[in-house]
């Protein structure tokens, strides 16, 4: 066959799809493919724009890192490693008193989840709470057994024999450190046996929160996990050494400081969009899952090849839901742990975030009560609890709007720490009964930006 052939060949872009043609003339007596030249500039060009992908791609997965670090790091000027005779968990700083002009605080609201600590022994119940352990038994418990000199009991690692002497004796103590100091404070030891704080006292737990409510399946005895400590150092320098300084990072005009106020996820997202969410949530804390553990070091959730944090779960396997309405990242808190406070068995109201990662990344004991929040500073809540070897972890969240979903989750609006209607109490409101004049209530209850 003589004469001109005219070719069109297939022009792509991006993910393949053909845009257009190009026109190749042939002269001759037989049918010939196109010059090489010209296939080959088409495959350089597909080479190219596969390339210009992957960099996009590399290039977002960078700027998501970026973020990662700097929610990291403000988690970090939060949180430490709570150490206690029965056990580890992780807190965070929530509010301090103001002291007068020049000095730095030495008085501090140090929130966690109310199981990290169910087995400290309060010597006194100023803010008239209910005591995980009653002082009476405290005190009979001392009266009987001549205390020791426990300035040099590691709180690190002996929980059995420090729980059987806590047990037996009445013994306590704690401590609180920071990756940055811990080793330098020499935080395994006890803060009160080594003069460095007051016995710490409960402030608040949401202990009996609401009264029974049949109409909101509320009965008797409930509780969200949530509590904080008050406590004081003999010292405004190791104060600010603990603290990381904090209350000159963040003083009261501070606009940097985590979100706690942030609402809950469907005040920010409509369901539709929940449904569908695939948000990063940061998490740091200080678990104790053997291949991280260190006595001091905290431990990040996030998968950096991948450039991935906690993402809400619809629960595939199917563990969490009752029936077969469910929500995304939402599973009820009823029947997921037995908890006893002063003996008393309590159940849980309302509903956990409910947030998936590799299961290589997820935090294990030890990390109760640490804060999650997402790029912006938004906390979403703080770490309840998670499945021992697999990949969901359980959040807590600090408020609710109220859901009502029949069989599954049944919640009534609540906020831990300014109060809703409903409930028998909450922080802000224990910083005004007791007047205390703190930086959160400084700042008016609210976020500043």
């Amino acid at each position: 066959m003589k004469g001109f052939i005219n070719y069109l060949l297939p022009f792509t872009i991006g993910s393949g799809s053909i845009v257009g043609y190009i026109v190749w003339k042939n002269k001759g007596q037989e049918l010939s493919p196109p010059p090489s030249s010209v296939t080959n500039n088409l495959v350089n060009l597909q080479q190219n724009e596969e390339e210009t992908e992957e960099l996009k791609q590399q290039t977002k997965k960078q700027q998501i890192r970026e973020e990662a670090n700097k929610a990291f790091q403000k988690i970090n000027d939060y949180s430490f490693r709570l150490f206690s005779p029965c056990g580890m968990g992780t807190a965070w700083i929530l509010d301090y008193q103001l002291p007068e002009e020049g000095h730095y605080p030495t008085v501090w609201y140090i929130a966690t989840v109310a199981h990290t600590i169910r087995r400290f022994r309060f010597l006194d119940n100023t803010y008239q709470q209910a005591l995980p352990i009653s002082i009476e038994n405290t005190n009979n418990l001392r009266k009987e057994i001549q205390q020791q000199d426990f300035s040099k009991l590691s709180l690190y690692g002996n929980w059995e024999k420090n729980c059987e002497l806590s047990a037996k004796q009445g013994y306590f103590d704690f401590n609180i450190s920071r990756q940055e100091n811990g080793e330098e404070l020499q935080a395994e030891f006890g803060a009160i046996h080594n003069n460095k704080v007051k016995t710490p006292k409960l402030f608040y737990t949401s202990i009996d929160l609401w009264e029974a409510n049949p109409s909101l399946n509320i009965p008797r005895n409930n509780y969200k996990d949530f509590a904080v400590l008050e406590i004081e150092f003999n010292d405004e320098e190791y104060a600010k050494k603990v603290t990381g300084n904090f209350a000159e990072k963040y003083p009261i005009s501070a606009t940097n400081a985590l979100n706690i106020f942030s609402g809950p996820l469907d005040s920010r997202y409509s369901w539709e969009e929940i449904d569908k969410l695939d948000e990063n949530f940061y998490n740091l804390a200080y678990p104790s899952k053997p291949k991280l553990f260190n006595k001091y070091n905290y431990t990040v959730a996030f998968d950096e090849e991948k450039a991935e944090a906690f993402k809400l779960s619809n629960d595939p396997k199917n563990w969490y839901k009752t029936t077969d309405k469910k929500l995304n990242g939402h599973v009820a808190s009823k029947g997921l742990w037995e908890f006893k406070w002063n003996g008393k068995e309590k159940v849980d109201i309302g509903y956990h975030y409910l947030l998936k990662i590799d299961k290589e990344l997820r935090m294990g004991v030890g990390a109760s009560g640490s804060l999650y929040a997402d790029k912006e500073g938004n906390v979403l809540g703080i770490h309840g609890g998670g499945e021992f070897w697999g990949e969901h972890s359980f959040v807590i969240p600090l408020r609710s709007n109220g859901i009502s979903l029949e069989g599954t989750i049944q919640t009534p609006k609540y906020d831990l720490i300014l109060g809703s209607k409903g409930q028998t109490s909450s922080y802000r409101e224990q910083i005004e009964k007791y007047n205390k004049n703190t930086w959160l209530r400084a700042r008016e209850w609210k976020h500043k930006s």
